[in-house]
């Protein structure tokens, strides 16, 4: 069967002038030998080897994939449409609850201080909303009480970063301290003679730098995590926790961050606030004894 089915097909592939006319069903042995044109390669004899016939289900029980076509008798996979969601077993309890948690990301907690531009910070200069104090550094305290950044969103976003847009307008030096500066920006302000210095401040810290009158004794600044210390021991991010940006503060300003020189000035307020809070005090008993004596004296004469 499977030879006379070969010798079929090469007699219906063979061109009509070869056939001979004595052979109407299959062609025989001398004249397949002497057909040049089955050999010939064409488009519509090409074969791919690597094709799969794809079965065809619901054919009969023959075809191995008849009646239920290899989905078995009912349930969820036997109906159209019937499939579970990714992670689930049947009810019980899957395996992302059965394992623990792992840590967090607290999206609330993202670092992404408030943008400042040196162009703005120069504007503001110039206008004289900004005052320039000699032999110390701007710090975002000044950059709050100015109105040059929010004071809500400084304490909330965690700082001030400074950005190198409008560098062409700046012309004065500045010796500026915020959370964090981009490489543009320390070029611009150190080309025009200035500095920058990027210190660490949590949230503790930052409350305290920016409205010190809330308390009594300023909190010493937290040093910063293992993730962030190689930030702050850079020299090219002027990190304050480098030796050169230490160096360079203490031969300008007398000490490498602004947090000394602010509890200085703390303890000054806090000591004038109590001078003046009990000198308040002594005129007030004062005033009352005053008025005390002369209510004696009236009872006394009358």
């Amino acid at each position: 069967m499977a030879a006379r089915s070969l010798l079929r097909r090469l007699w219906v592939a063979a061109p009509v002038a070869a056939r001979p006319l004595w052979a109407p069903v299959a062609a025989p042995r001398a004249w397949l030998s002497a057909a040049p044109a089955l050999g010939e390669l064409t488009l519509n004899s090409l074969v791919n080897p690597n094709k799969k016939t794809k079965r065809r289900k619901g054919r009969g029980i023959g075809s191995s994939k008849g009646k239920t076509a290899g989905r078995g008798h009912k349930g969820t996979y036997a109906r159209s449409g019937g499939s579970v969601r990714v992670g689930f077993e049947g009810g019980q309890t899957p395996m992302y609850r059965r394992l623990p948690k792992v840590g967090f990301n607290n999206k609330n907690a993202e670092f992404k201080p408030q943008q400042l531009d040196v162009g703005v910070l120069q504007d503001w200069v110039t206008m004289g909303r900004l005052r320039v104090p000699e032999g110390r550094m701007i710090t975002m305290k000044e950059l709050c009480d100015a109105g040059v950044v929010n004071r809500t969103k400084v304490l909330k976003k965690g700082g001030v970063v400074l950005l190198a847009r409008g560098a062409d307008r700046l012309r004065m030096p500045l010796h500026v301290e915020v959370s964090k500066a981009s490489a543009a920006a320390i070029e611009a302000v150190e080309a025009a003679g200035g500095t920058v210095t990027v210190a660490h401040f949590n949230k503790l810290a930052l409350r305290a730098l920016i409205k010190p009158h809330k308390f009594p004794i300023l909190p010493k600044r937290a040093f910063p995590s293992l993730k962030e210390i190689p930030r702050f021991l850079d020299s090219s991010r002027r990190g304050y926790l480098s030796p050169e940006v230490q160096f360079r503060n203490r031969a300008l300003f007398g000490a490498a961050t602004s947090e000394d020189r602010l509890r200085l000035e703390h303890d000054k307020t806090r000591e004038t606030d109590e001078l003046l809070k009990r000198a308040a005090e002594d005129l007030a008993k004062r005033k009352e004894e005053a008025f005390l004596a002369e209510r004696r004296a009236a009872e006394t004469s009358s």
